[in-house]
């Protein structure tokens, strides 16, 4: 983190008038009365993403504010230093937007510790101050130590909590930083021993190593930060002097009463599966974070693939041992000695893995027992008695549900109508969230709770939540789960931390709602990350690059694979269950499947007898009368003619590329397993 000067909005006249209108929209929504703004946000969503960001790539010379790491033109990322869901009025304020990577977006999400600061004087002089550097308005060098090894350290208070939230000695960032130290030293010893300048000055040797080591044309190189500092400390040794800024005083008053600042959260990166009930090996890998939010991971395949059984494996390693009841050999795969699940996780902390053997009752562990929050939830998720009350401890680790089909939902609604447990201010932004997952309009409809159950107004019509489709239910059920064990005294669900572990996710759904359930569930928990399973295509819309993954038996049975396959954007239903997906030569019933082929290889003839011409015919009418239109004008027919004539001749499509590539891939396994035999 290096201290960048921040000009003046007038410089991005269009990006002026753009932030002091969406300001007035946001001060008009807070000058209502609380009973307006109830169970509403204020207008800030997604507005003029792309040019702030403009204005902001080209401040911060395209690198992340805070880490330093170079941002690709096309991630519309970027940081409300001061987070909108707490300070809605500095949302469009020009001093608070940062570029920002997802990465420092995400471990920072809503975490911003304030303290009473001041250098002198009494407590009456001392205004909340930030913990979190801010660099435009601090020197993050005062507070801020990088060494040659890629590490950062802190100097005080406000260095040791910006460490910290944002996570920055995470490991990609210290190896990059050390690559880029070692590349400063090189230029460093190859200016000097090229040069007789005698009256160096460390400002003067920055830009000559910048001019040696990076060709970006950036002002100031990813991780100048590291760069400064390799420059100095070699200067230093070299008797030149140097101008070493004083670190930042820290703070005055009681170091007890700092506010906790989280640790980074700790995500799933991976998790490598052997010998786990039908598993022999299988590794499993996240997306990259974008966006600002969790990347997802959806299984998809056919029945007996094994895709509850990879849920299964990571809630067994995720849980802690006093909650594995089950002998461990129970879950060895059929005549294999031994077997484990290993999960890898982001911040480069010791691998965590859970060991099996054959005779034995009791898992082996190695590495420390993982301590984040894990939610399971099996194919039936059943709803919870209207009578039932919720236990008043929440469980942020709980998978009862995915183990045992008769482990109800949490009766959240009950909770939820508890006033005294449950204050207006948590309510509406629970009730927000749930009138985001009905569908329902945010600027007219809301969540009524009563005595004991909760009711949902809709224009000018109630609808108690009992009354709601099985569907709506079910969904409603699994998110109020979510919530009531994930979420804070403050009911916001913007800034969970999580793992959520979902079953079969298309259960009970409408069509409508299934292509929509993945965009639903991660807009209300954008920071929780998701393994889910399905059957149907209609649930892979909303998943971004790299989060599906199709599960498929190799011929000889004994083995599961998994391939990461992208869906495009815009690809429609049916090209989704004939491509490489689901695998059907056709989304229509077999006999008028076949009654085409059947016409489309009559077509082909060049010549046909008179009893083929009167099948094709005959072929022709049910065919129209199944599908409303086929062949009824001369251009329809010209299309079918030139079709059926291009069939075999026409370049492989891109998802027939990956279904022919897949054959090939379980051909040269099968024939390598049977070399080996």
């Amino acid at each position: 983190m290096i201290h960048v000067d921040r000009p003046s909005l007038s410089r991005f006249p269009v990006l002026q008038s753009l932030l002091a209108a969406n300001f007035l929209k946001v001060a008009e929504f807070l000058a209502q009365p609380a009973s307006a703004r109830a169970q509403r946000r204020a207008p800030i969503k997604s507005q003029h993403t792309g040019e702030i960001h403009a204005a902001l790539y080209q401040i911060f010379d395209g690198k992340c504010a805070y880490c330093e790491s170079v941002i690709s033109s096309g991630e519309m990322t970027f940081d409300r230093f001061w987070p909108s869901s707490t300070y809605p009025e500095r949302a469009f304020d020009w001093n608070n937007l940062y570029l920002c990577c997802s990465e420092c977006n995400l471990y920072k999400s809503g975490h911003f510790p304030l303290v009473n600061y001041g250098l002198a004087g009494d407590a009456s002089e001392r205004a909340p101050t930030p913990l979190l550097l801010d660099p435009c308005s601090t020197q993050p060098e005062q507070s801020l130590e990088f060494g040659a090894d890629g590490n950062v350290c802190g100097l005080n208070a406000f260095g040791n909590a910006t460490i910290k939230t944002f996570a920055l000695n995470r490991p990609s960032l210290i190896a990059s930083r050390s690559a880029r130290a070692k590349e400063a030293k090189l230029a460093c010893s190859k200016i000097w021993h090229s040069n007789t300048l005698l009256n160096w000055s460390d400002s003067i040797f920055i830009d000559r190593v910048i001019e040696t080591i990076d060709h970006s044309g950036r002002r100031r190189p990813s991780h100048f930060a590291v760069v400064i500092a390799v420059v100095r400390q070699f200067l230093i040794e070299r008797a030149i002097p140097v101008k070493i800024p004083e670190p930042r005083p820290n703070i005055v008053g009681d170091f007890d009463r700092l506010p906790e600042v989280q640790p980074p959260a700790r995500w799933l990166r991976a998790v490598e599966i052997e010998n786990f009930k039908a598993i022999k090996a299988l590794r499993l890998d996240f997306a990259t974070p974008q966006h600002n939010r969790q990347p997802w991971l959806m299984l998809l395949g056919e029945n007996g693939v094994g895709k509850t059984t990879i849920l299964e494996a990571i809630a067994l390693a995720m849980i802690g041992g006093d909650n594995r009841k089950d002998p461990a050999d129970r879950w060895l795969r059929q005549g294999a000695l031994r077997g484990h699940v290993r999960l890898i996780w982001n911040d480069g902390s010791p691998d965590f893995m859970l060991g099996f053997r054959r005779g034995q009752s009791q898992f082996s562990t190695q590495g420390p027992i993982p301590d984040m929050p894990i939610l399971a939830y099996g194919a039936t998720r059943l709803l919870p008695l209207e009578v039932e009350q919720p236990s008043a401890i929440r469980r942020p680790r709980n998978i009862a549900n995915l183990f045992d089909p008769l482990q109800a939902l949490a009766p959240v609604q009950a909770y939820l109508c508890n006033r005294k447990a449950v204050n207006s201010t948590a309510f509406d932004h629970l009730a927000y969230s749930l009138i985001q997952l009905l569908d329902l309009d945010d600027q007219r409809d809301k969540i009524i709770r009563g005595r004991h159950a909760l009711r949902a107004r809709i224009g000018t019509r109630e609808t108690s939540f009992a009354e709601l489709s099985g569907g709506r239910k079910s969904v409603l059920g699994l998110a109020m789960d979510i919530m009531f064990n994930l979420a804070g005294g403050d009911g916001e669900m913007r800034h969970l931390e999580g793992l959520v572990l979902l079953d079969e996710i298309e259960l009970h759904l409408h069509p409508r709602w299934k292509v929509k359930i993945v965009k639903l569930l991660r807009d209300i928990f954008p920071t929780v990350r998701f393994i889910t399973t399905t059957h149907d295509p209609l649930c892979a819309n909303g998943l971004e690059e790299g989060e599906l993954q199709v599960l498929y038996e190799l011929p000889s049975g004994h083995e599961r694979k998994a391939e990461q396959i992208n869906i495009p954007r815009g690809t429609r239903t049916d090209d989704i269950l004939t491509g490489p997906w689901f695998g059907l030569p056709s989304t229509m019933d077999d006999d008028t499947w076949r009654k085409m082929n059947e016409h489309s290889n009559l077509l082909q003839q060049q010549e046909r007898s008179k009893e083929e011409d009167t099948t094709m015919s005959q072929l022709e009418q049910e065919l129209r009368a199944r599908l409303g239109v086929f062949g009824d004008t001369h251009t329809q027919r010209a299309v079918l003619a030139v079709a059926a004539m291009m069939r075999d001749v026409l370049p492989q499509s891109r998802a027939d590329q990956i279904s022919r590539a897949r054959l090939r891939t379980v051909l040269d396994e099968q024939n390598s397993e049977n070399g080996d035999a």
